[in-house]
């Protein structure tokens, strides 16, 4: 997959390729004990409502270096906290709108940004000094993942509105963790009817999430890499080789793997 990625699509824009994504470079910087600050952590989480909400080949012309999107970092001055916070979702909604196009669901998401997730945020930071210190709490990144995108009755109350396990989890890459994003594109793949790497047609949410981990493990790459390539292997815009409807499995490198072509 990732050879037939670089002889087509990442050959023909670089700027598509692994090593180009907003993803690897956060990656990069956590590994070298870089601090992220609460700045950072709203720009991931707009940067994650945007991979939901919008057609991504939109957003394509207005990524630069490193995957940073600076149209859209200008919309919300930077991510600064107190304008963001006095921002409201529709006046975000509108000038995101006017850039790259939206959904309707995507205005719910800036308004849980401005309305609770930003200020849990805040809560993490003022109890814990950092928002790193309080996710370090966590003994697992799944706990982790499950504690942001799934309501609980603990305390403090980490649920991200409007935020499932696939949006945190690309929510967490885009602050440098190394997972998968559990998207339909993924568990798809690896579902049973294609790779046959889970018993379901679709993998579950966090049973894709272990599955790309030991991919990765046994190709000596990173989890969020390995994740990046089965993804670009599927979407449109990118090869879309394995789509839901029409698969081009003739030109597939995997195909002898595959049960959709046994089918």
């Amino acid at each position: 997959m990732e050879q037939y990625l670089r002889e087509t699509v990442w050959r023909m824009n670089p700027q598509k390729s692994w090593e180009n994504t907003h993803i690897k470079h956060h990656i990069d910087r956590r590994k070298a004990k870089k601090p992220f600050f609460i700045q950072d952590h709203i720009r991931a989480m707009v940067y994650s409502f945007l991979s939901s909400g919008i057609i991504w080949t939109r957003l394509e012309p207005l990524i630069e270096e490193h995957g940073r999107i600076p149209k859209i970092d200008n919309i919300f001055h930077q991510y600064e906290v107190n304008f963001v916070l006095n921002s409201t979702s529709d006046k975000l909604y509108r000038e995101i709108q006017q850039t790259v196009g939206g959904t309707p669901y995507l205005k719910k998401q800036l308004d849980a940004l401005i309305r609770t997730n930003i200020p849990k945020l805040q809560e993490f930071e003022a109890e814990y000094g950092s928002i790193e210190a309080y996710y370090n709490t966590f003994p697992t990144i799944k706990d982790l993942i499950r504690s942001l995108s799934e309501a609980s009755s603990g305390s403090p109350n980490s649920k991200m509105e409007q935020m499932g396990i696939a949006l945190v989890s690309e929510y967490l890459r885009n602050v440098g963790y190394d997972i998968a994003k559990p998207d339909r594109h993924v568990r798809r793949i690896l579902g049973s009817k294609r790779l046959v790497l889970s018993e379901k047609e679709d993998a579950g949410e966090y049973e894709a999430l272990k599955i790309v981990e030991e991919l990765a493990k046994q190709a000596g790459k990173s989890v969020a890499e390995t994740d990046y390539i089965l993804w670009s292997y599927c979407a449109t815009g990118y090869t879309g080789i394995c789509t839901k409807s029409y698969p081009n499995c003739h030109v597939c490198r995997v195909k002898d793997r595959c049960r959709y072509t046994k089918s």
